[in-house]
């Protein structure tokens, strides 16, 4: 599948409802049965690319990579805090 820039730009161009916040709160429920592992592997997906483009990327996209960090920041804390789910699901395994 070849992508071409005027899609691309269809696409920029687009309205979108949800705020960056939103879209990852609506998001929260699809994380719910996930490892505690993979949520610190998706936490460290997009908290190391951003340290190294965060100087090049516009306000906007800091804004946006910032609430996704933050995001995931948050999902680990409130998994973190249930250890009683975190303790029985180790056990199973």
């Amino acid at each position: 599948m070849t992508v071409q820039f005027k899609d691309l730009e269809a696409i920029a161009q687009q309205k979108i409802d949800l705020t960056p916040t939103a879209a990852l709160a609506a998001q929260i429920r699809q994380y719910q049965d996930v490892p505690l592992e993979e949520i610190y592997d998706l936490l460290e997906s997009v908290t190391e690319p951003f340290t190294v483009l965060a100087d090049s990327l516009p306000t906007p996209l800091q804004q946006s990579a910032r609430q996704e960090i933050e995001f995931f920041v948050c999902l680990y804390q409130q998994r973190l805090d249930r250890p009683s789910i975190n303790q029985a699901r180790d056990r199973m395994l």
